[in-house]
């Protein structure tokens, strides 16, 4: 698993409100956005009418805002450019690091510090 050394962001949060937190502009936050929306736990982590996800007007989960940040870092750490982080994300094997149980593990991981988390 990879894991990477995020602060938790409060959950609801807006894509203005995670840009100004994280210190990246609201435009590269949305292209990220959109290519979370390949992860299907991100996409199924949306509220939901009629078992259709509301995507417009809510705000970002701390799951999703999360994994937006694990993108962010992930491509940074490794030097890619965003088409080859979006064919590697695309492959449902490669998204095993940002599923909600891998965002679930590390939770459980950080909730003892994230000095815990370095460590490993």
């Amino acid at each position: 698993m990879i894991l990477l050394d995020l602060e938790p962001i409060k959950s609801d949060i807006s894509i203005s409100a995670l840009s100004e937190e994280i210190g990246i502009s609201r435009t590269t936050i949305y292209k990220y956005k959109d290519l979370a929306e390949y992860i299907l736990d991100f996409e199924r982590d949306y509220p939901s009418f009629d078992g259709e996800p509301i995507t417009n007007g809510s705000g970002l989960t701390e799951y999703q805002s999360w994994v937006i940040q694990a993108l962010i870092s992930y491509r940074r750490k490794r030097g890619l450019t965003m088409d080859a982080l979006k064919a590697y994300i695309k492959s449902a094997k490669n998204q095993v690091w940002v599923t909600k149980q891998s965002y679930r593990e590390y939770q459980e991981k950080f909730a003892n510090g994230h000095e815990a988390i370095r460590q490993q």
